[in-house]
């Protein structure tokens, strides 16, 4: 029993990424720098802003260890679909994680958010989202966030 439970935490940890975020008109281009998280740059995955928690790479993904968050912000077209999606595996007691994507114009003034339903720990499961910019949008910002215990390990893919 003990042997399945390792094994379950392992295949936990080397989860694949699948994270797309893709204009809905075009599947052909992904939008998001990095979206496999298979590059690292110091304490972040190539691509993404670190904003707070405790890192690190876990196979083709990202091991948060507790709470915290990463972002992207990335130039969009206005009145235009986007979806974005990840897998999450926990052993956390308790916790929860979710998609943001935060539009907004030419200046970078906030014009609206678009939140998944949490993903809710221990456990595994899928965050997904699919919203359509403003009409005066010029930049979306994509937020992976994560609430779990200190110590809780996440693994975002």
């Amino acid at each position: 029993m003990l042997e399945r439970s390792h094994r379950q935490l392992f295949l936990g940890l080397l989860a694949a990424i699948v994270l797309l975020v893709l204009p809905q008109r075009s599947l052909a281009a992904q939008l998001l720098a990095n979206g496999g998280f298979s590059g690292w740059a110091g304490s972040a995955p190539s691509g993404w802003t670190h904003v707070n928690g405790s890192l690190e790479p876990a196979g083709s993904g990202v091991q948060f260890n507790g709470s915290g968050q990463i972002l992207q912000t990335v130039a969009i077209a206005p009145s235009s679909a986007y979806s974005a999606s990840f897998q999450v595996q926990s052993s956390a007691p308790s916790g929860a994680a979710l998609l943001r994507i935060s539009w907004y114009n030419g200046s970078l003034g906030l014009l609206g958010t678009a939140t998944s339903p949490p993903v809710g720990f221990p456990g595994s499961g899928a965050a997904a989202l699919s919203a359509t910019s403003p009409v005066n949008a010029a930049f979306a910002r994509f937020t992976i966030v994560v609430d779990a215990p200190s110590g809780g390990a996440v693994v975002v893919s």
